[in-house]
């Protein structure tokens, strides 16, 4: 739905943020290719793809994502990025949102609406 660069730049923008705020960042790609954001950044550790989400669930303090259903896993240490995929229609953002409520009514991901948000819920953590 988003072009892959345009993903990519979201994504490294918030790594960025992350790294500044001394957070150890991991990426862990879809475990289908086809659907693997090729993200080249320095001063992350990644993953193997195909280690099942449900086996990090302890792992991390906070998980990024768009729109994969592995953030149910982490309450509300989980982070959508939806709303930052500007390039994204409404109708697009309404049909993703729909699979997380319609999958996990009363889940507690977080869908932040910009990169300052990030930084606030980073900065929570630290506290």
């Amino acid at each position: 739905m988003v072009d892959d660069d345009y993903q990519i730049g979201v994504y490294k923008e918030l790594i960025c943020i992350a790294l500044a705020h001394k957070f150890k960042c991991y990426i862990k790609n879809h475990p289908n290719p086809i659907y693997r954001l090729n993200i080249d950044t320095n001063n992350v550790v990644f993953m193997d793809p195909l280690v099942p989400v449900e086996l990090l669930y302890d792992s991390f303090s906070l998980v990024v994502g768009t729109s994969s259903s592995g953030l149910l896993n982490f309450g509300s240490r989980a982070v959508s990025l939806i709303d930052l995929m500007h390039e994204m229609t409404a109708e697009d953002v309404i049909y993703l949102k729909n699979h997380f409520y319609s999958t996990d009514p009363l889940n507690s991901i977080n869908f932040i609406q910009d990169a300052k948000s990030f930084e606030t819920i980073i900065s929570g953590i630290q506290d």
